[in-house]
């Protein structure tokens, strides 16, 4: 196996190590059986253990970046790039348990600042993907954007913290949904609600 093969192994590995053990309980042990490798070669490309789960967490990242641009991309109606970013997000966040997430953040809160930097990025998407709404009257027009953006990504910041989700049982994925329903029947028109609740029902 090449070497970007064998890194690229190692971290799709950790990846599903991570989503299923949460940090606690990851190890590069269990990496190394599962690949049929030594913790050597792991080590060869990742020097300490905590670099390994930084480097897992930006390939996560990474992949979410991809679809995300590739989505902005596509020549398909703005409510429809929303719906599809929401449900990415929904099936991205459904894969981790809220435990595991609040163990991420105590444990490793540099690492947590690189996420949430990156959930801001992604709600500036979403913004970007609502000023395309509005500039095909799908979206309010005496609704300010601009003066929205702060306010929506301190909602962000505010509801998805681990500490607010358990504190309200709530899971990510049902936060996500709320948010989604709240926003889009604030922000769409009735045209642009139209396309979006047939989109939902397909």
């Amino acid at each position: 196996m090449k070497e970007h093969q064998t890194k690229t192994a190692i971290l799709s590995q950790g990846e599903s190590a991570l989503v299923q053990d949460g940090v606690r309980n990851f190890t590069v042990e269990d990496i190394a059986k599962t690949l049929f490798i030594s913790k050597k070669t792991i080590y060869k490309f990742f020097p300490t253990k905590d670099n390994l789960i930084e480097s897992i967490v930006d390939f996560i990242i990474s992949h979410v970046e991809n679809h995300f641009k590739s989505t902005l991309k596509k020549d398909i109606s703005p409510v429809a790039k929303f719906h599809e970013l929401i449900n990415y997000a929904l099936n991205q966040l459904g894969r981790f348990q809220l435990q595991r997430m609040a163990d991420m953040k105590a444990r490793y809160p540099n690492i947590w600042l690189k996420i949430e930097a990156f959930r801001e990025q992604c709600q500036k998407d979403i913004i970007t993907v609502f000023l395309e709404a509005k500039s095909q009257d799908l979206v309010h027009a005496d609704l300010d954007l601009q003066a929205a953006s702060p306010i929506l990504l301190k909602m962000i910041n505010a509801i998805f913290q681990p500490e607010f989700l358990i504190h309200n049982n709530l899971t990510p994925p049902q936060a996500v949904e709320t948010y989604y329903h709240m926003i889009s029947s604030g922000i769409f028109t009735a045209k642009g609600q139209k396309e979006l609740d047939k989109l939902r029902k397909s």
